[in-house]
C-alpha cells in the first residue's frame, strides 16, 4: 500500500500536466487564428478598389496563382458576383503565417486596378 501512494501522486501530476498542455495548445491556436484574421481583414481593407496592381505586388509579393476565366474565378474565389467574375482576373497571394491563408485580389482586365479584395482559408 505504501508504494501505491507515490505512484498515484506521480500519475496524477503527469495527467494534470498533459491536461494543462492540451488547454495551452488550444488557447494558443485560437489566439493565432484570431490574430491572423484580424491582420488579413486590415490588409484587405487597405487594398481598396482602384489601387494599382503594382502597389499590391509591392505589398504582397508575386502571386502564387492566377485565374483568368469566369468559371475559375467563381470556383476558386470568394465572390460569385458576375460583375466581378466576368471582367476581372483573380490573383491569389499566399499569406505567410500560422494558419496559412490566401489573399485574393480581383483586378480589372483593362486597367489592372483592384476591383475587389478578400481573403480565404487554404
Amino acid at each position: 500500500m505504501k508504494k501505491l501512494k507515490p505512484i498515484a501522486i506521480i500519475l496524477s501530476v503527469i495527467i494534470g500536466m498533459v491536461a494543462i498542455g492540451a488547454v495551452g495548445l488550444i488557447v494558443s491556436s485560437e489566439y493565432l487564428n484570431h490574430r491572423s484574421k484580424r491582420k488579413l481583414t486590415q490588409l484587405v481593407s487597405e487594398l481598396k478598389p482602384g489601387t494599382s496592381f503594382g502597389v499590391v505586388k509591392l505589398r504582397l509579393g508575386e502571386p502564387s496563382q492566377t485565374f483568368t476565366n469566369s468559371e475559375e474565378l467563381e470556383m476558386w474565389g470568394t465572390t460569385k458576383d458576375k460583375a466581378i467574375t466576368t471582367d476581372c482576373l483573380l490573383f491569389k497571394f499566399m499569406h505567410r503565417g500560422i494558419p496559412y491563408r490566401w489573399v485574393l485580389i480581383y483586378t480589372d482586365r483593362n486597367t489592372n486596378a483592384v476591383v475587389y479584395a478578400d481573403w480565404q482559408d487554404m
